[in-house]
């Protein structure tokens, strides 16, 4: 190749690398073609200035790093790719916003600051008049703070920077938009996330529902979040325990012989009298234990009743943009682990919830909660059998989706951000396309037919076209008290 071809496409690569940081384009991805393209220059001007024998090292060192700088490069853009969310279904374009809204007559239990009160952001997503001009949403907020609270979360010798890119991406969710007009009353929805992630961790089932006429207010719960980024720049990151619980109060529960084998058959077993047994003999043995899980699930669900009120107030208010607008006589409650459990717990207590979700949340306190009077579902991976015990005493329509293939951490978007932990198995086997397809339709069905009144025979009976379901529906002909 003639040398000053060579030179050309040297000083152009470097000038595309000037541009894409200049552009706000760059990420660690590329960091090892950025190095390489900076040795090739550095060869480049060798060639012209350095002596023959530094010329061979340079010359040498690029031709060895280059071609690994292009080949690691397209390994972490594989590993940890930039993605779009998929398009909604819905016909509505969807709008986005957020708020703050504190409980001044609530302590906040998870701090040692008697003065603290209870704070949360809410992130919203409601169907929206199409604004081509209007900014979109970012996929993550502060992904950088974010992405390092995950990895110390996930305790793996992992850099901290891994997942600061989903910033840069876009959802499809329009900020500031204005709601969709009309007279029609919208149906509300109350999400909570699970321990230690965030409210936008199901942003794909956020966007689906908003895109069916659905108003979804997802609550980022302080401390049980990743991260919660306060408007007065403060940031409320995760805590396993409140101050001065100790490191790990659960755990020395936990590791008492008989509640460790009565565990085991509560959580692991099928046995349903040993599960039974368990239920009645681990208060008497561990009623601390208990009292923990309980304190957390009350926690989150005052939570969510403390965003029933502002959404009672934002329907009254003059001058917002959902005024007059929220239909108050259909509110869904839904969450995903620890919000599947508060959400149980709020639908339980608080009259305002018609109808709520549980996705693959379960823990003791539900288990001997009173009888559900509310219809309600259950999505669960396969292994997850104790809903059967809530079916059994319920007095509503109750649902069970079991998804084969599947693990915990599948009924979230995370799957999307990084291909190695796909393919290491921690979100199951299933495909994340399939999972998603399957979840956001159940958790749609269940809120059309119990919010809005529409008649969905697939909830009636296992559904032909997802075998990789066990499902189970019971009391179908009751009507909610």
């Amino acid at each position: 190749m003639p040398t000053n071809l060579v030179y050309g496409l040297i000083l152009a690569a470097n000038l595309v690398v000037v541009l894409h940081w200049g552009l706000g384009a760059a990420r660690w991805q590329f960091m090892p073609v950025y190095v390489a393209v900076v040795l090739a220059a550095l060869w480049a001007l060798g060639s012209k200035f350095a002596p023959d024998f530094m010329q061979t090292i340079l010359r040498r060192t690029a031709y060895i790093l280059a071609p690994l700088g292009i080949g690691l490069t397209l390994l972490a853009n594989w590993a940890f790719p930039m993605f779009e969310l998929p398009a909604p279904s819905g016909p509505n374009a969807i709008g986005y916003r957020e708020f703050y809204v504190a409980d001044k007559d609530r302590a906040e239990d998870m701090t040692a600051d008697p003065n603290d009160v209870r704070e949360l952001m809410v992130k919203v997503w409601y169907p929206a008049v199409p604004d081509p001009v209007a900014p979109r949403k970012t996929y993550w907020q502060q992904a950088d703070v974010m992405s390092a609270e995950m990895i110390k979360g996930l305790n793996l010798p992992l850099p901290p920077f891994l997942l600061a890119h989903l910033d840069q991406i876009k959802t499809n969710a329009m900020s500031g938009a204005k709601l969709k007009p009309g007279d029609e009353k919208l149906p509300v929805l109350i999400f909570s996330h699970g321990s230690g992630l965030m409210a936008e961790q199901s942003t794909i089932m956020m966007e689906e529902l908003a895109s069916h006429g659905y108003v979804i207010f997802s609550i980022n719960h302080p401390y049980t979040s990743l991260a919660t980024f306060l408007p007065d720049g403060r940031i409320a990151t995760f805590k396993e325990y409140a101050d001065g619980m100790g490191e790990d109060p659960m755990g020395q529960y936990e590791s008492i012989p008989e509640v460790a084998k009565l565990n085991h058959y509560l959580y692991e077993g099928d046995d349903r009298k040993k599960q039974l047994d368990a239920i009645e003999q681990i208060p008497q043995i561990a009623p601390g234990m208990v009292a923990l899980e309980q304190e957390e699930v009350d926690r989150l669900a005052a939570d969510q009743m403390l965003v029933l009120d502002k959404v009672e107030a934002l329907n009254k208010q003059a001058g917002d943009l959902f005024k007059n607008r929220l239909d108050l006589q259909n509110i869904g409650v839904f969450g995903f682990s620890s919000g599947g459990y508060a959400s149980l717990q709020t639908c339980l207590v608080d009259e305002r919830c018609a109808a709520g979700i549980n996705i693959d949340g379960m823990i003791f306190a539900s288990l001997v909660a009173p009888a559900l009077e509310k219809p309600f579902m259950f999505i669960t991976h396969i292994e997850n059998k104790l809903t059967d015990i809530l079916h059994d005493k319920s007095k509503a329509p109750v649902y069970s989706a079991r998804l084969q293939d599947t693990a915990h951490a599948s009924f979230t978007d995370l799957a999307i951000a990084s291909n190695i932990f796909q393919a290491v198995g921690y979100f199951g086997e299933m495909p994340h396309a399939r999972k998603t397809e399957i979840e956001n339709l159940y958790v749609k069905s269940f809120f059309d037919k119990h919010l809005k009144g529409a008649k969905v025979p697939m909830l009636d009976a296992p559904a032909k076209e997802f075998p990789e379901v066990e499902y189970r529906a019971d009391n179908l002909s009751a009507s909610a008290s």
